[in-house]
């Protein structure tokens, strides 16, 4: 799995929309961009990485910079391709973490809502409609001469990555069905999240071992189990600070915090500020 970030617009530094025939490829190469392809008809496969990626129509691929590929393809395909700037990391929590819509309290937004949650082959489902219809509109421009041609490109082609994430993201969300033993674990999680945090009664209550708890998490929530309850715990500050009259250090006692210094360092850590400084924003605003 990848992450890209959007704190910058990627430059594009070349695109177009092309066709192979049957039986079409080669020996393989590596680039010194970033290249994303997406498939408007037939097939190809992607070898990369060690692994072979098939791809359909309304299927992306995302081939990172520095990356060895080699396609091929049975029966030709026609496709669109950018080659683009920007660095891609990957991550283990590149799936946002799945929480009970009712227990989600909505805050600031950070720095890592603007990373996008990606992978190498991303089917865009109900998003490649809204993709066709960037690149339709993209592929009569001159790039080469005008600027602000340039600058729209730049900005149409961050559209079709925030919709290939989402695409993923929905996929993520709807295609995961967790284990018995995960869902005991989240089941107890999210029934005492607010108490101060203990991996070992957790597991405890759930009747696993600290040592399969983590590989659960790790594969299908891609976190720990003490960033999920952090993860519970912040989005709850967040809405009490936003929406009640608790002060800060009622909200540390409230989640289940040992004091309101490491309430306020897991705040900051996680938002990017302190509750005084998020509680003097909300003031402002």
């Amino acid at each position: 799995m990848l992450t890209f970030s959007l704190n910058s617009l990627p430059s594009v530094v070349m695109t177009g929309k092309t066709r192979a025939n049957a039986g079409w490829g080669h020996a393989g190469r590596t680039l010194e961009v970033n290249l994303l392809f997406i498939l408007h008809s037939g097939d190809c496969t992607v070898y990369m990485l060690g692994s072979a990626f098939s791809l359909q129509k309304g299927d992306v691929m995302i081939v990172p910079k520095g990356t060895f590929y080699r396609p091929y393809s049975e029966e030709g395909y026609e496709f669109t391709f950018f080659h683009f700037t920007g660095d891609f990391s990957e991550s283990e929590s590149a799936v946002p973490v799945k929480i009970n819509r009712e227990l989600l309290f909505y805050g600031k937004l950070s720095e890592a809502d603007r990373v996008l949650p990606l992978d190498y082959r991303v089917p865009l489902g109900d998003k490649a409609g809204a993709v066709d219809r960037i690149i339709s509109e993209l592929m009569p421009l001159d790039f080469f001469l005008e600027n602000s041609a340039k600058a729209v490109l730049y900005l149409r082609f961050a559209e079709i990555l925030l919709h290939a994430s989402e695409a993923y993201s929905i996929k993520a969300a709807r295609g995961e069905k967790y284990p018995p033993a995960l869902d005991k674990i989240l089941s107890v999680v999210r029934a005492d999240y607010k108490a101060p945090f203990s991996l070992d009664s957790v597991c405890a209550r759930a009747g696993v071992s600290k040592q399969y708890a983590a590989r659960l998490f790790r594969r299908y929530l891609h976190t720990t189990v003490g960033g999920y309850v952090t993860d519970l715990k912040m989005r709850h500050a967040v809405y009490l600070l936003r929406h009640t009259n608790q002060n800060e250090s009622e909200v540390a006692s409230y989640l289940g915090y040992s004091s309101v210094s490491y309430f306020s360092q897991a705040f900051k850590s996680y938002y990017g500020l302190s509750p005084t400084r998020y509680l003097w924003g909300k003031e402002k605003t």
